[in-house]
């Protein structure tokens, strides 16, 4: 997945529009823009009764993207698995 490609990702997934059984972003090309845009959905997503998304499931594989971007990302994953442990 591209830059582009990840941040339409980000822009189609909405809390409780439907469920997603499993997530794998693979990029060689995957950026820290890509990586900050899925950590503020994640906050908002925090929000949401249902957020669709089965969290053990999301993962990132990069090089282009910076180690805090990376490190910000898995943290909002975390965060975000405490408040949906489903």
């Amino acid at each position: 997945v591209s830059d582009a490609g990840f941040l339409a990702f980000c822009a189609a997934l909405q809390p409780a529009r439907g469920r997603v059984d499993f997530v794998n972003l693979t990029s060689n090309r995957l950026t820290s823009v890509s990586l900050t845009c899925i950590a503020a959905a994640m906050e908002r997503w925090g929000q949401a009764d249902d957020i669709g998304l089965p969290l053990s499931g999301l993962d990132v594989t990069y090089n282009d993207a910076s180690v805090e971007s990376v490190v910000a990302f898995r943290r909002a994953v975390a965060t975000l698995s405490v408040k949906h442990p489903e």
